[in-house]
């Protein structure tokens, strides 16, 4: 589907219906097994109209989450077991992001996103216990380290340039 790009001062937010990620996609099916698309809902509102008329539907969330009709979160923390698809939807949503801003089509029944000025994730649990430093400790650091490109501006490389 063609996604619809929303203005840049409009809040950040990434929408989209029946989102895949196209290689595992292809991949299942030319094993003749089925593939199980999702939905992605972060951040802005809920963008039903831009959406054609059709609302993501609210997962129930403890503590006054998306349940009670509150603003989508503007990033997830994925946790579930190994080999539980954790990466691959990590992956499948920046996909979606770097296909609709290079002027492509997406893999979704539809998709509605603000511009992004750089796309961060952390994936992996490596540890450096022979130098002191546990699995906690380095995912912390790498956080922080993330975070402090969070300033608002896109990047090509990590001096800004």
């Amino acid at each position: 589907v063609r996604p619809t790009l929303l203005p840049d001062g409009a809040p950040a937010t990434l929408n989209a219906t029946q989102s895949r990620h196209p290689l595992i996609e292809a991949y299942r099916q030319s094993n003749g097994l089925p593939y199980v698309p999702n939905d992605v809902r972060l951040g802005g509102a809920a963008l039903a109209a831009t959406l054609d008329d059709a609302p993501l539907p609210a997962p129930a969330a403890p503590n006054g989450g998306l349940g009670d009709g509150a603003a989508p979160p503007r990033c997830a923390i994925l946790m579930g077991p190994n080999m539980g698809g954790k990466s691959s939807y990590c992956r499948q949503v920046g996909t979606l992001a770097l296909l609709a801003q290079a002027g492509s089509f997406v893999p979704a029944e539809s998709c509605a996103l603000t511009p992004f000025h750089w796309l961060a994730s952390r994936m992996g649990a490596r540890d450096s216990l022979t130098r002191g430093v546990s699995t906690f400790q380095l995912e912390l650091a790498q956080t922080a380290e993330a975070l402090g490109f969070a300033d608002g501006r896109g990047r090509a490389s990590g001096s800004g340039a």
